[in-house]
């Protein structure tokens, strides 16, 4: 399979790579541009970029390989580091986006917290006479959600701002300019 400018081997799985992310994000930009989004176009596009960045993505920079028509600069090499890390972080945030997708962006529905004297350890021993008849502490619920929104995590659309962040880093730092 040619990648464009004709690319093949290492240089054309890799630009053919970049061109999957590269369709992925713009399907995400349409995605949320309405406000509303479908989770599962979400997931699947946060999928292929998950699926083509990190160890994946390093793989397909072995050293030197800068052989026309590739875009990559001798920098990847020379800060390693710092790519490697941006091609990690890039997988980390669409592996993100997957979860984000799957709850919808919503936070979870609030769930009941029991607290009190007889709280959910042995709730039959609520139910005797003094219970009953409102002599002793029972416990109280509320409906409170037990997680706040940073225990939630990001939503999908903070999440995708992250990912063209990163992208947007890479390209600055790694590829030749148009």
């Amino acid at each position: 399979m040619f990648a464009h400018g004709g690319a093949t081997g290492i240089v054309g799985d890799r630009m053919n790579g970049m061109m999957d992310m590269a369709q992925s994000v713009k399907t995400l930009s349409q995605s949320f541009a309405g406000g509303a989004f479908d989770p599962a176009v979400v997931r699947q596009a946060a999928r292929v970029i998950e699926g083509h960045a990190g160890e994946t993505m390093l793989q397909l920079f072995p050293e030197g390989s800068l052989d026309s028509p590739s875009v990559a600069t001798p920098e990847i090499w020379t800060n390693w580091t710092e790519f490697s890390r941006l091609a990690i972080r890039l997988r980390q945030l669409a592996a993100e986006l997957v979860a984000a997708a799957d709850r919808d962006g919503s936070p979870p529905a609030p769930a009941p917290v029991v607290s009190g004297p007889e709280a959910p350890g042995d709730m039959w021993a609520s139910l005797d006479e003094r219970a009953l008849l409102g002599l002793k502490p029972q416990p109280r619920v509320s409906t409170r959600a037990t997680e706040t929104p940073a225990e939630i995590g990001p939503s999908p659309q903070a999440l995708f701002a992250e990912i063209t962040d990163a992208c947007a880093s890479c390209h600055a730092a790694f590829r030749e300019a148009n």
